[in-house]
């Protein structure tokens, strides 16, 4: 859908970087934990997250808005359709480092789209990008089940940089790793661009 890996800078005023990290660090937040690893049902490794819908502060709505707003007109993109955005939290805790590598590889869905990572705040826990070796695509949860993962080699790592956002075709494989030294704050998207209109071919 698009090719490569796009990191944008700032793509909020640092003022409103600010309103965003001081809101998901604050204590009126209520998290809810699930599973990290949803194809692996004996392996728990948790995550903290709230869907967009579940927030009810007007400012914040408006902003995680925005950012996906300046995110496609950098791009020289427009919106067909955006099917979540969701706020994940990795807190930092050393036992869970054992799964910063391909065992929690993903694509975030089985369909044709764009996914960005917005960074609430500065942590440790780099997002991994992958190539596919040999296979297909659409067999990719397979082949993560059956821990195939030779299929697959790393082409990139992000270390998660307070204001930026992280822009890669949604069929990308990609993981989050678990942060040891502070917690690990991200806002994630999944849009359906025009492709009429893209200039990242």
């Amino acid at each position: 859908m698009i090719e490569g890996i796009h990191v944008l800078e700032n793509i909020i005023s640092i003022g409103k970087q600010d309103i965003l990290e001081n809101y998901f660090k604050g204590t009126t937040v209520k998290w809810k934990e699930v599973n990290n690893l949803w194809y692996f049902k004996d392996v728990k490794s948790p995550q903290s997250v709230i869907i967009s819908d579940e927030i009810k502060n007007k400012v914040i709505i408006n902003l995680i808005e925005e950012i996906k707003n300046n995110a496609l007109v950098r791009l020289g993109l427009k919106e067909l359709q955006s099917y979540r955005a969701k706020v994940n939290k990795l807190t930092a805790n050393k036992q869970y480092s054992q799964f910063n590598n391909k065992v929690s590889m993903h694509i975030d869905r089985d369909i044709k789209h764009v996914s960005m990572v917005y960074y609430i705040s500065n942590a440790d826990g780099d997002t991994k990008f992958y190539n596919l070796l040999n296979g297909n695509i659409q067999n990719f949860v397979e082949y993560v089940k059956n821990k195939e993962f030779n299929r697959f080699q790393e082409i990139r790592a992000i270390t998660p940089n307070k204001g930026s956002i992280v822009i890669f075709d949604g069929y990308t494989p990609h993981h989050s790793s678990y942060p040891t030294v502070t917690d690990r704050y991200v806002i994630n998207y999944n849009v359906v661009p025009d492709l009429t209109s893209k200039t990242l071919i």
